[in-house]
């Protein structure tokens, strides 16, 4: 079994460590990763950016919103790998711009997610609050591809929402159930969830906490539970129509 496979696969455990076990942290809010003549070229940096959405060929974008809301800046992704290929990685990128569309830093949206085949759906997105002189934002969705995957992963598991709706603390909770019905165990497992608003727009994106039987196993025939929590909607709470979410969970190398 090559060396390496194990390698990156040791790696992904050691990231799901990082976030706690199998349970990352749904609630935390990106910070901005501020631009300083240090971290980079000042000449780069006084290049102004053209605001918008730019997107590598290759990826199809089903759904999208940005914008501000009480001074926190969003941007919601759900978009298709039309590549023909595995993507190993997908970058998701905001760079926060000033008046004069310089930037200000840059803040991580980019799924958890690796390996994803052609034909997949996956979702994208970030907030975060607007820095001192905020203007407008340029968000990029790129990726690196593969001719096949390093890891296989098994996406589109089912998944059954059981509760949705504000908690005590005013927060927008989506809880329930995935199914590993893949026949083998699996690891790394990940629930994104996305919720829809008026006009079929997305209005949230987040990672759920994921709890199995067996810690950081997925075994086959069993369920996770997952809960995700919105510390932000685009939309008041009532105006949240559907859930949307996707579970996959991933092969040990060689499995």
């Amino acid at each position: 079994m090559p060396g390496r496979l194990w390698l990156l696969f040791a790696l992904l455990l050691a990231l799901v460590a990082c976030q706690g076990g199998d349970k990352p942290d749904s609630t935390a809010t990106p910070e901005v990763t501020p631009v300083t003549p240090e971290a980079t070229s000042a000449v780069i940096e006084l290049v102004p950016l053209t605001p918008g959405l730019k997107v590598r060929d290759g990826l199809t974008v089903l759904a999208h919103s940005e914008g501000v809301r009480e001074g926190t800046v969003y941007f919601f992704a759900e978009v298709r790998n039309d590549s023909g290929q595995y993507l190993s990685q997908v970058d998701a990128i905001i760079y926060p711009l000033d008046a004069d569309n310089l930037k200000l830093g840059q803040v991580s949206a980019a799924p958890l997610m690796t390996d994803i085949p052609p034909g997949q759906v996956f979702y994208a997105g970030a907030t975060f609050t607007a820095p001192a002189a905020y203007a407008d934002t340029q968000r990029w969705l790129w990726y690196t591809p593969a001719r096949q995957p390093t890891l296989r992963g098994h996406f589109g598991l089912p998944v059954t929402v059981t509760t949705r709706g504000t908690d005590e603390n005013g927060l927008y909770r989506v809880s329930g159930t995935a199914q590993n019905d893949s026949g083998v165990d699996l690891y790394y497992p990940l629930i994104d969830v996305a919720l829809i608003g008026p006009d079929d727009n997305l209005v949230g994106v987040t990672h759920a906490a994921v709890s199995t039987e067996r810690e950081g196993v997925w075994p086959a025939g069993t369920q996770a539970q997952f809960t995700a929590t919105f510390r932000f909607l685009e939309v008041p709470p009532e105006q949240v129509t559907d859930v949307r979410a996707l579970a996959v969970g991933y092969e040990a190398p060689g499995g």
